[in-house]
């Protein structure tokens, strides 16, 4: 019983972490926080996923450039 909750659990967070970043998706091309919301689905996704760590990662050090671009705290490299 235990390999049908753990593989239930694991396909629950798989649909979740989908689920939220089609809402992200969305929201990069309506009103509101689009960025953050993808930077949760990937997370979830990356329980399971190498290549949502890889995204999440990359997604997070471009919104990090972009941050200290508008602050004035930039250095390019």
């Amino acid at each position: 019983m235990s390999w049908v909750m753990q593989h239930g659990r694991r396909i629950a967070r798989i649909i979740a972490g989908f689920a939220i970043l089609i809402i992200g998706i969305g929201l990069l091309f309506l009103p509101g926080p689009g960025i953050p919301i993808l930077l949760v689905g990937l997370t979830i996704l990356a329980v399971d996923f190498v290549w949502a760590e890889r995204l999440k990662k990359r997604l997070h050090d471009e919104a990090m450039k972009i941050v200290n671009k508008v602050r004035g705290n930039y250095k390019p490299g």
